[in-house]
């Protein structure tokens, strides 16, 4: 007895191109979702649907399998002890801060800081000897450099002031809760209906008030064998900087990559934009003049201020 392969896309609801990638894995070839395959082998194909995760497919020429997981990176499961300093940190400015002496050996030094603060931003000023301490205290080195930390930190706030600090607080990559994520992961969800590998794009303006490009995208690990795609992970990189920013969870947990010293920033973008992000992709063609769906680069004035281009535009429509 026979079957026609459209039945199997009836049952799962995936897409042919799909169902032909998992039958040419157990050595049976589709040309069309209309072939008639045998009871066996269309059992086969269904079993192995149930069991892999699931897979996309890169929409070009010589696409590879992505095969999507639900689980998360390693890293997402590290212990923080800072966790709660972090959030706090990206929930409440640094401003209005009332001025209190801290006095450890007889030495007194006056600061705004808690100690986190005081070496995050250690952490984050070009000083080799701050760089030194702060490396100390956040990998579980702690010395006597406290009232150190606290003098590099607050002839940095003189210089800079607390606008500027925010850019270069620079936090250990460890996972702690950021902000509600859904909208992100709800708009890329609907994008990877119509797109392999979906990605949002959006601007944010630099210490300098110059916009750098964002991509938004599922954190995806290249294996020899395959690519891992953690559906519930997206990815934060700087386009214009050409570095990795954060990835963040479906839960909102957040872990900064190595390095990112405009963390805050950020976060505090997507925290004011949660409820519309279609304002922040918009934002992206105009300071860009670039599509925020294809990046291609915007002429038409209309497309300009959608900020999106008319073939992406009429495809969004659709």
């Amino acid at each position: 007895m026979t079957k026609r392969v459209i039945n199997i896309l009836k049952t799962t609801g995936k897409e042919f191109p799909l169902i032909r990638s998992y039958a040419k894995r157990l050595n049976i070839f589709l040309d069309d979702e209309y072939q008639k395959i045998s009871e066996e082998d269309f059992q086969k194909i269904l079993n192995l649907l149930e069991k892999e995760p699931e897979v996309m497919l890169l929409p070009r020429k010589g696409s590879k399998e992505l095969f999507l997981t639900d689980s998360l990176p390693e890293v997402f499961n590290q212990s923080n002890p800072f966790a709660k300093l972090q959030t706090d940190l990206v929930s409440n400015s640094l401003e209005k801060r009332p001025l209190n002496f801290i006095v450890i050996n007889d030495i007194s030094v006056e600061t705004v800081f808690n100690d986190f603060e005081a070496y995050s931003i250690c952490r984050g000023i070009s000083i080799p000897r701050a760089m030194k301490i702060a490396k100390d205290y956040f990998g579980g080195q702690i010395g006597d450099t406290c009232i150190e930390a606290h003098e590099f930190a607050m002839t940095a706030y003189k210089k800079y002031g607390f606008e500027m600090l925010n850019f270069a607080l620079r936090f250990p990559p460890l996972p702690f809760q950021a902000f509600d994520s859904r909208t992100l992961f709800t708009e890329l969800d609907r994008k990877a209906k119509e797109i392999g590998l979906p990605i949002i794009r959006v601007a944010y303006s630099n210490e300098f008030g110059k916009p750098e490009k964002l991509e938004l995208k599922f954190y995806v690990e290249r294996e020899s064998e395959k690519t891992r795609v953690y559906k519930n992970v997206i990815e934060i990189r700087n386009k214009t900087t050409n570095s990795k920013i954060a990835s963040i969870s479906r839960q909102g947990r957040l872990v900064p990559a190595e390095g990112s010293r405009n963390i805050i920033p950020i976060i505090q973008l997507f925290i004011r934009y949660s409820s519309d992000l279609s304002k922040l992709q918009i934002n992206y063609g105009l300071e860009t003049g670039e599509c925020s769906i294809c990046a291609r680069e915007l002429t038409d004035p209309l497309s300009i201020k959608r900020g999106i281009g008319p073939s992406c535009y009429k495809n969004l429509a659709k």
